[in-house]
């Protein structure tokens, strides 16, 4: 699964959840903290996740599955990778984001071909 696809996957999931994503540009100008890649927020009195669009994809997918390893995920199906991919978020700790790997990669490296 490469990594559009996993972006993908777990947009779907919090859209299923109820909590819409908006992917926009931050301006540097209000987020002095270049590190800033997005979250959970309410705006307006709405619940959403708010996702810079100038962030890296690998960055974008970290923030997803952060905000995912939130919720409780316990009898609601999700594909194995993706599971995988939220519950490595969730050990992270808090306001850093696990490194994203494609999972074809990671198989490669294990399998000892990468």
């Amino acid at each position: 699964m490469d990594l559009p696809h996993v972006y993908e996957q777990l947009e779907a999931l919090l859209v299923r959840l109820g909590v819409p994503v908006r992917c926009e540009p931050f301006d540097p100008r209000v987020f002095h903290d270049l590190n800033a890649h997005g979250g959970m927020c309410t705006l307006k009195g709405s619940t959403m996740v708010l996702i810079d669009a100038n962030a890296p994809l690998p960055d974008r997918v970290a923030v997803l599955a952060g905000v995912l390893a939130g919720f409780d995920l316990e009898g609601i199906f999700i594909a194995p990778q993706i599971r995988k991919v939220i519950e490595a978020q969730g050990l992270q700790p808090e306001g850093q984001l696990a490194e994203v790997i494609p999972i074809h990669r990671g198989r490669s490296r294990s399998d000892g071909e990468g």
